[in-house]
């Protein structure tokens, strides 16, 4: 089995942590279903069920001396799977409705480090808000709004801690940092709106219940609300009051 990829930069005063192992997801388009892997050799895609292999694509290092390998996987405007690198560029593949024509049709190169994690709007965007979030190795976020073309709508500089994971709903982004801390920041400004310190550690992964817009991470949950933020500590603390900026 190809190895993991190379963890990301350790944020201040914390010890550096690995980003986990290649990635798995289900990708669901209106006319079919896919199982996307990544790893260090590249993109794979399967029918729903696993049994038959729809396309495969391998990253080319060049001259690279650093580790090369695929990072984060969403899909995104009804027929399009996007897929992350090593080399901060993202692949969006167009996907047919069947069969296994399926093309790179774009290259996104915003990000100048590792991608870590992208998602796609799983309520209902504002207006320019976008549809899709990326997130690199040093905390920067980028906003697009896909289409035949992907558009840059921002870019929320990052800090130099690495962001780790992302979700995306009704024009939140809810984002997971190295340093412990989860943030909400307003896809369509960039504002931030809500900040969690509760953790002294990574946070591995944020998930998100897309009829309540509930964020979940690693041992910590928020509510999604532009209105008045709630966070707690899940089973240790029964409130934990969020920094909302004014």
């Amino acid at each position: 089995a190809p190895a993991a990829p190379a963890a990301g930069p350790a944020a201040p005063g914390h010890p550096q942590e690995p980003l986990g192992p290649p990635q798995a997801a289900w990708c669901e388009l209106p006319s079919r279903v896919l199982l996307v892997l990544t790893s260090q050799r590249g993109v794979q895609m399967y029918d729903a069920d696993g049994s038959t292999m729809v396309f495969w694509h391998a990253l080319d290092g060049g001259n690279s001396t650093h580790s090369v390998f695929a990072r984060g996987i969403a899909a995104a405007g009804g027929r399009f799977v996007c897929v992350g690198t090593s080399f901060g560029a993202v692949l969006v593949f167009d996907i047919p409705p069947k069969g296994t024509n399926v093309t790179l049709s774009e290259v996104l190169e915003q990000h100048r480090d590792p991608i870590t994690d992208m998602a796609a709007e799983q309520g209902q965007a504002p207006d320019g808000a976008g549809d899709l979030v990326t997130a690199d190795d040093s905390g920067t976020l980028c906003l697009w709004s896909s289409g035949e073309e992907f558009t840059l709508l921002g870019k929320i500089p990052g800090s130099g801690c690495t962001c780790s994971s992302v979700a995306l709903w009704n024009g939140i982004v809810a984002a997971g940092y190295g340093n412990g801390q989860i943030r909400l920041w307003e896809a369509g400004s960039g504002r931030i709106r809500a900040q969690l310190s509760a953790h002294a550690r990574w946070i591995y992964a944020i998930d998100l219940a897309p009829l309540t817009g509930k964020v979940r991470g690693e041992r910590a949950q928020l509510g999604a609300q532009l209105g008045a933020p709630k966070a707690s500590h899940a089973g240790i603390l029964p409130d934990i009051p969020a920094c909302i900026p004014h």
